[in-house]
C-alpha cells in the first residue's frame, strides 16, 4: 500500500478545524453548512479521522491507499502493465477457466486479488492461491452468504486468515430507492 503525505506532519482535526472555519467564516459560513443530513436524519460530517473522538464506534484503521484496477477481459499483458504502472490490487471479473493464464506472472503474495463472487471462479482461485503460504494470501472472494457457498466460507476462512470470503453490497437497494438507514439495515439484514 501507498502511503500518500507520509513525509508531512499529521494535522490535529483540531488544527484543521481551525483552518477551515477560517476560510468559512471569509465566506460567510460557518462549519455547520459543512455537515450533510440524510433522509434518515443522521448528520454526517465533512471530517472522520482515525481519532476516537472522531468516530468512537470504530477502532482506528492504519493502512494505506489501495490502487485497485478492473479487468472483465481475460488480458494478461493488461493485468501485467497495471501492476507495472501503479496498480495494487486486481478486481477480476473473468471466467475461471482464465484465472491460470490472467495471473501467470502475477505475484500472488504481494498482489490482493478481488473476485465477483463466483463460487466456480472463487475455486478457481483458490487452487492458485493453494501454491503460496497461506498467511501472504490478501484480497476478497465476494461470495453471497447462502447454499453451497456457506461450505466453501467456512473453510477458506480457516485456511486463509487474511482473505475476505464475503462481501455485502447495498447497491440494489440503493437504485430501488432506499435511503442510507433503509440501505444499512437491508445490508445487516442479508
Amino acid at each position: 500500500m501507498m502511503e500518500l503525505a507520509a513525509e508531512f506532519p499529521a494535522a490535529s482535526y483540531g488544527q484543521w478545524r481551525d483552518l477551515v472555519d477560517a476560510v468559512l467564516r471569509k465566506s460567510g459560513a460557518d462549519f455547520d453548512s459543512l455537515i450533510t443530513r440524510t433522509p434518515d436524519g443522521i448528520d454526517v460530517q465533512p471530517l472522520y479521522t482515525d481519532a476516537p473522538a472522531s468516530f468512537p464506534c470504530l477502532a482506528p484503521v492504519k493502512q494505506g491507499w489501495d490502487i485497485r484496477q478492473r479487468h472483465s477481459v481475460p488480458d494478461p499483458i493488461a493485468v501485467l502493465n497495471d501492476l507495472e504502472g501503479g496498480v495494487t490490487s486486481l478486481w477480476l471479473s473473468v471466467p475461471a477457466d482464465s484465472l491460470k493464464t490472467v495471473l501467470a506472472d502475477v505475484h500472488l503474495d504481494l498482489t490482493p486479488i478481488v473476485l465477483d463472487g463466483s463460487p466456480e471462479v472463487a475455486v478457481a482461485m483458490l487452487r492458485l492461491w493453494g501454491r503460496i503460504a497461506p498467511e501472504s494470501v490478501r484480497g476478497t472472494l465476494a461470495l453471497r452468504p447462502t447454499g453451497d457457498a456457506l461450505d466453501l466460507i467456512t473453510r477458506v476462512s480457516r485456511t486463509f486468515p487474511g482473505l475476505r470470503t464475503v462481501v455485502v453490497d447495498a447497491l440494489p437497494f440503493h437504485d430501488a430507492g432506499g435511503s442510507d438507514a433503509e440501505e444499512l439495515g437491508a445490508s445487516l439484514a442479508l
